[in-house]
């Protein structure tokens, strides 16, 4: 129960980045639509994570799982600054942020 106990305290803790969504609204212009796009991706994307959880990731401990997903996230969120400075490597905006929102 300790394992699934933490895992719910971090993700009950997360808050969302109320200005960060302002910041794709007002400076990226991106419509009510593509907000809710990335929304729809997230949660299919949180759905497949689960679901490579119970297929591949059930055998690794629960300390490789959390380094390893810890590691991945902070990659994602670090391609925030590029998509602020502008650097998408020739994707639109839009694309380049479905890999860091969802």
């Amino acid at each position: 129960w300790q394992p699934m106990g933490f895992v719910y305290l971090y993700n009950v803790l997360q808050v969302g980045n109320a200005a960060w969504k302002q910041f794709l609204k007002t400076v990226l212009e991106f419509t009510s639509n593509q907000l809710n796009s990335l929304l729809i991706v997230a949660y299919v994307l949180l759905w497949l994570g689960i679901m490579a959880y119970k297929k591949f990731f059930i055998t690794w401990s629960w300390r490789s799982v959390y380094l390893s997903t810890t590691l991945l996230n902070g990659i994602f969120s670090a391609l925030q600054i590029l998509l602020i400075k502008g650097i998408t490597f020739g994707l639109s905006p839009f694309l380049f942020a479905l890999g860091d929102d969802a």
